[in-house]
């Protein structure tokens, strides 16, 4: 047993396993390609990793897909009563650190994957100094024919519910939506709901301006949210005098990491300023923004739950 003064930080073993299997991989790795280069199989957008011991894993065990113009997933044993897929790309969250019981499975793509062993819903990424956790997909079987999500916003939602449902017309939408409301009035929804949604999306914070009452308030809307698959939290955008955007943002982000079922909808970085008419809501030419950021997002995750990943 070591003393106090003696003991490495939290995760300091697991960071230098991770630069070790780096070295392995990347002494003569092609920037162009995908995988690691010893381990590399046919077409350069399926990632097979490299283990810790220097092998390559087979791909029935885990694999990754990079296929144009869709979000990385990442799949371990494919096929199986046991399989498991995790989206990438823009639904991932950044995270200060790893969890203390982390594992490293290997290496692929310039990036170590990192695993949580009692935890497999929980999937990491680190390139650099720079640690993702990846959104956890649903059971494709436990997903329903029809798409369904339920929508819980302000006035930015209730002014975008239009070019909402036309941008998903496939979906089954249901959206509660007013103006000015907060995030306190949002745990109350949160908590009554007895519906088994396959999506929500949260779309509160810009009306919030003691940031310690919107995280208690948030992370309250997150556990009733728990068992939904997917929970889409848009941030927020605004004047400093108007929105406290910068701290509500990271308090979202902190909350979303520590959760696998969450993504954020990044407003704040997708949505020009000159398309809000005050810095904070859409003029009347753009309250189709809401919906050109969010419907794709719900898209892709989608069809990354639904079909067989694969890239053409």
């Amino acid at each position: 047993m070591t003393s106090p003064g003696s003991r490495r930080p939290p995760g300091t073993a697991l960071l230098v396993l991770l630069a070790a299997v780096a070295l392995v991989a990347t002494a003569c790795q092609e920037p162009e390609r995908s995988g690691s280069p010893v381990c590399r199989r046919g077409s350069p957008r399926i990632t097979v990793y490299q283990g810790p011991d220097g092998d390559c894993i087979p791909r029935r065990r885990v694999v990754g897909y990079r296929c144009e113009g869709a979000d990385p997933v990442v799949v371990f044993d494919a096929g199986s009563g046991s399989e498991r897929r995790f989206l990438g790309g823009a639904f991932t969250v950044p995270v200060p650190r790893l969890p203390d019981d982390a594992q490293v499975i290997g290496v692929g793509d310039g990036a170590q994957l990192v695993a949580v062993p009692d935890d497999p819903g929980r999937l990491y990424t680190v390139r650099g100094s720079s640690v993702w956790r990846w959104l956890a997909l649903p059971e494709p079987s436990s997903i329903d024919a029809v798409p369904q999500a339920f929508m819980l916003g302000d006035s930015l939602l209730d002014g975008g519910t239009p070019a909402m449902i036309a941008a998903l017309p496939d979906w089954s939408l249901e959206i509660d939506a007013t103006n000015g409301r907060g995030s306190a009035t949002g745990v109350s929804i949160a908590e009554a709901r007895t519906a088994e949604d396959q999506v929500v999306v949260v779309e509160l914070g810009t009306n919030d301006r003691g940031v310690d009452t919107f995280t208690a308030n948030a992370g309250r809307i997150l556990s009733a949210f728990r068992k939904v698959p997917l929970v889409l939290w848009q941030n927020v955008e605004g004047p400093p005098d108007v929105v406290p955007a910068d701290e509500i943002n990271a308090a979202i982000e902190a909350l979303a990491g520590r959760r696998p079922n969450v993504a954020i909808a990044d407003w704040n970085e997708e949505v020009p300023e000159e398309y809000l008419s005050d810095g904070v809501h859409p003029d009347p030419e753009h309250q189709d923004a809401m919906a050109a950021l969010v419907a794709p997002m719900l898209q892709r995750w989608w069809t990354a739950s639904t079909e067989q990943p694969a890239c053409d």
